[in-house]
């Protein structure tokens, strides 16, 4: 059988992130520095917990050919499988759509317990009035956390200062409200990010980064616009997994969901550390955007089996950036998690470009994302700009704002998406004006 293009760039893809896995292993185990007792000593050691090949490697070739052997067969009709929902009746797709709104770490800041409580019914209401479904809340920004976590301390967004003691469990009262308005509650995490150059001000002493920077300082990529976590080891990785876990372990969320922030954007890889040890000890390294896909797609598996492994009711999800080259030069491996399975449920591009704007349209972007070859239980979602509606964004194309988020709502659920979701909640009021 003749193997496409596409699906063979798949395997080898899977292969070679086992390989460098592998080799990265191997090097870790002899490198001088210091290993925490909580690190696994290889990566190799840890591709089973990972996910990257949760049911065996052996298996990896058998289910893209599988794959492969149903896009050949659809290829005349559409190379999209989920456009069978195409298919079904109207009234159908709408008890099947997801309507959704992100309720961002900006609009949940607040000082007291009355004040947050207060302010997020106010939001709960906003999004009821706009027939809401699923609510994509922040719960970690910043390597922080909305409820008291044995990894991560408490967000200053609750009492202004990271790492306060709680009155109360914002986590548990946001699910609970959600829940009451009959909407799914989705726990939004930013996976790596651990400030930004002036959000949070001030770290706690339990920060990740105030306890292993001066040990461990490869465990951080520090940049001007910030810092984040080097997901190139295996600590870093299980910390966020970790984290993951203890959410869905101890609370009713309905889904566990990623952003597109990953490697900074930018970023100079030849001089990061772990990938200089990396290529001076394999025969035949990966590329430096090769070698942040291959760390990207271990942390990502990983997550999915955390989440997966405490219930499987739970869905992961991830909302990458709309241009799929950018998304590549992070690290953001869309094309693999869309089509294999264990990496995501769902996947909600961020689609923030009016009809006409000149670099790239939605129309243009939404068919990218519909070509894709996808596993066939994974949705498509669709992210849109409600924060550009009345802006100059776009070269000047959002003067009609409204009307284009309403016209974008209506393609993506026609042509075969599954639902969108909105950002952000704070910009509501432009919808009605």
């Amino acid at each position: 059988m003749k193997i496409k293009r596409e699906n063979l760039l798949l395997i080898i893809i899977l292969i070679v992130t086992v390989a460098v896995v592998a080799v990265w292993g191997n090097i870790t185990k002899n490198e001088s520095r210091p290993v925490l007792d909580t690190e696994v000593n290889s990566i190799s050691e840890s591709v089973s917990d990972t996910g990257i090949n949760s049911e065996s490697v052996s298996s990896v070739s058998t289910s893209v050919s599988k794959y492969e052997s149903e896009y050949e067969s659809e290829k005349e009709e559409s190379a999209v499988i989920i456009n069978t929902e195409s298919e079904k009746t109207e009234e159908a797709q709408v008890n099947e759509e997801m309507r959704g709104v992100w309720i961002s770490y900006l609009s949940l800041s607040a000082q007291s317990e009355d004040a947050f409580k207060e302010n997020y019914k106010n939001l709960l209401n906003k999004a009821e009035k706009e027939n809401i479904t699923d609510v994509f809340v922040h719960v970690r920004p910043f390597m922080d956390s909305m409820f008291e976590s044995e990894y991560f301390p408490v967000s200053h967004l609750i009492e202004g200062e990271q790492g306060s003691k709680l009155s109360f469990d914002p986590l548990e009262f946001m699910i609970a409200e959600a829940h009451g308005k009959g909407m799914k509650f989705h726990a939004w995490i930013n996976p790596l990010r651990i400030k930004t150059s002036s959000t949070p001000k001030v770290l706690s002493e339990e920060n990740v980064y105030n306890k292993y920077s001066e040990s461990d300082p490869y465990f951080f990529i520090e940049t001007e616009t910030g810092i984040v976590l080097n997901p190139a080891y295996s600590f870093t990785r299980e910390l966020v997994a970790n984290g993951i876990r203890e959410i869905v372990r101890n609370y009713k969320v309905d889904g566990i969901h990623f952003d597109d922030y990953f490697y900074p954007e930018n970023y100079d890889i030849e001089s990061d550390s772990a990938y200089i040890l990396y290529t001076e000890n394999a025969d035949n390294p990966l590329s430096g955007n090769e070698w942040m896909q291959a760390n990207i797609n271990s942390l990502i598996s990983l997550c999915y089996q955390a989440a997966k492994c405490e219930s499987d009711k739970v869905v992961f999800g991830i909302s990458p950036q709309g241009n799929m080259d950018n998304n590549l030069r992070i690290g953001a491996d869309t094309k693999l998690w869309c089509a294999v399975k264990g990496y995501a449920d769902y996947i909600c591009p961020q689609l923030y470009w009016s009809y006409e704007n000149p670099a790239l349209g939605f129309g243009e972007a939404f068919d990218n994302w519909l070509s894709l070859p996808k596993h066939e239980e994974l949705k498509l979602y669709i992210g849109l700009a409600l924060y550009k509606v009345g802006t100059e964004s776009d070269a000047g194309t959002w003067e009609d704002g409204a009307a284009i988020i309403r016209e974008q709502q209506k393609d993506a659920l026609n042509k075969g998406a599954h639902g969108y979701v909105l950002y952000e909640i704070s910009h509501f009021d432009k919808l009605s004006e």
